[in-house]
C-alpha cells in the first residue's frame, strides 16, 4: 500500500508531524519518524537496534542533518524540533512525500530536484539512505550533497542531553568513517558511494 502526500500537504507542519512512518528489517532493528523526518518523540530515530549488553533497545544515530550546497548557498532538506522553533526548516523544500515500500521524499531547489529514500535492508543491520539529484536546466552549478549524522547513543526511554562524555574521534575506512561514541554501544560505519 502506498500512500502520497503533496506539497502543500507537506508544508502544513502542523498536520504532518502527526504522520508517521516506520521501515523495519525483521531483526528488530527499525527507523521511524514523521512524515518530513522531523523527530518529535524519543522513540524516533534513523537506526534504533535491540543490543544485549547493555541490555535493551537503543537509538544508535538519530537523524542526519543534511543539505545541498550549490552557488554559494546551503539549503536544507532535514528538519528537526527544538524548544520553540524548528530549524532548520527542509519540509519548506519538499514536493511531495511518498510512503510505500520504503518512505521517499522529493525536494526542489531552483532547477534542481533531489530525491532521498530510506531502507533498513531486510535481514541485516544496515540502514541505506539513497539521494538522486536531477536538474532540469544545463546551467545549474556545481551540487555539494552535505551530510551530519546525530548520534543519541541512548536507551530508547531515556532523554539524552548533550555531554562531554562522548568520544567524538572517527577512523577512516573503505569508503567512510566509522565512530564509536560511547565504549559500552556498538561501532557504527558510515559509508559513502557516489559521483564526485
Amino acid at each position: 500500500m502506498k500512500f502520497h502526500y503533496d506539497r502543500p500537504s507537506c508544508q502544513n507542519l502542523r498536520r504532518v508531524l502527526r504522520r508517521e512512518w516506520l521501515e523495519t528489517n525483521g531483526l528488530g532493528d527499525y527507523a521511524s519518524s514523521s512524515l518530513v523526518c522531523c523527530n518529535t518523540r524519543k522513540y524516533h530515530g534513523l537506526f534504533v537496534t535491540e543490543l544485549a549488553r547493555p541490555a535493551g533497545r537503543h537509538v544508535l544515530l538519530s537523524t542526519l542533518e543534511e543539505s545541498i550546497c550549490m552557488a554559494g548557498r546551503e539549503f536544507f532538506i532535514s528538519c528537526r524540533k527544538h524548544p520553540g522553533v524548528y530549524h532548520p526548516r527542509g519540509h519548506e523544500y519538499m514536493q511531495e512525500a511518498q510512503l510505500g515500500p520504503w518512505p521517499r521524499h522529493r525536494y526542489r531547489f531552483g532547477d534542481v530536484f533531489l530525491t532521498r529514500e530510506i531502507m533498513l535492508l531486510p535481514g541485516r543491520h544496515v540502514l541505506l539512505v539513497r539521494y538522486l539529484a536531477e536538474c532540469d536546466s544545463p546551467d545549474v552549478p556545481p551540487l555539494t550533497l552535505r551530510l551530519k549524522p546525530l548520534l543519541a547513543c541512548r536507551n530508547m526511554h531515556t532523554v539524552r542531553r548533550e555531554s562531554g562524555d562522548v568520544d567524538m574521534r572517527s577512523s577512516a575506512t573503505l569508503f567512510g568513517a566509522s565512530v564509536r561514541p560511547n565504549p559500552e554501544l556498538p561501532e557504527l560505519f558510515l559509508q559513502v558511494e557516489g559521483n564526485s
